[in-house]
């Protein structure tokens, strides 16, 4: 049985499939401290969590379990001059795929078939009407 459309989500086509994995996000370079006295500190580990995991986020990808929380235990670490920092972070995460959006070639503007939907609303074509503006109606 299909779900019912409700909150502004339409339903699920009976073709979708769900796709769950761990993303390993790289923080290394940054050499944050792994110490997190403060929610503030978690906050700004977090917010590079989040900034390096859009190009997954593009692709349809999302989050199960977030960085920003003190339960969060995918936390990574290493030793870099005689202190530990974090190495990253391993988030689970699940995305929605239907037939039509598995594509193996990106297409020429650079975006995923799924992040063109989500700013436009409806795929990108080469036809010319179809980057003419047109307002929501």
């Amino acid at each position: 049985m299909d779900p019912q459309p409700g909150n502004g989500r339409a339903a699920r086509p009976s073709s979708a499939k769900i796709d769950v994995r761990s993303i390993a996000v790289d923080l290394a370079d940054l050499e944050l401290p792994a110490e997190m006295p403060t929610l503030d500190d978690l906050a700004v580990a977090a917010a590079h969590v989040y900034e390096r995991f859009v190009p997954y986020a593009d692709d349809g990808w999302e989050w199960l379990s977030y960085p920003g929380s003190r339960d969060f235990d995918g936390w990574l670490y290493t030793q870099r001059a005689g202190r530990r920092i974090f190495a990253g972070a391993r988030l689970l995460s699940r995305r929605v795929t239907t037939d039509e959006s598995v594509t193996t070639v990106r297409p020429m503007h650079g975006l995923s078939a799924y992040r063109t939907r989500q700013l436009t609303g409806r795929p990108w074509t080469a036809e010319p009407g179809s980057k003419i503006w047109k307002s929501f109606q």
